[in-house]
């Protein structure tokens, strides 16, 4: 028997925060923002500043932003993993810190 399909709440696109509970590969991304790049049946691949991960829908919580709002997230996104990607790690670190309520 297989287990019936509910709709998965996020969309490619959208931006979530990062709820990391009990997954330890998700420790010291707690609040941060990602961006969702693909819908699996019950987890969600996401982008953030430092890679790709595969999430449990458990850890995501959308802000609900408009899609005017998510892209310009992603162009941010964007532009702070051309910076890790050219061994900037430290840069992005300290302007992310900024962030962080």
């Amino acid at each position: 028997m297989s287990e019936p399909k509910y709709p998965i709440p996020n969309q490619i696109g959208e931006v979530c925060q990062i709820l990391t509970k009990d997954n330890p590969e998700l420790r010291g991304k707690g609040g941060c923002w990602a961006i969702v790049s693909a819908v699996n049946d019950f987890s969600c691949t996401v982008r953030m500043w430092d890679g790709e991960y595969a999430v449990g829908l458990q850890h995501l919580k959308s802000f609900n932003y408009l899609p005017a709002e998510c892209q310009q997230v992603q162009e941010i996104s964007d532009r702070i993993n051309q910076v890790y990607s050219r061994g900037l790690y430290e840069s992005v670190q300290k302007f992310l810190s900024r962030w962080e309520s």
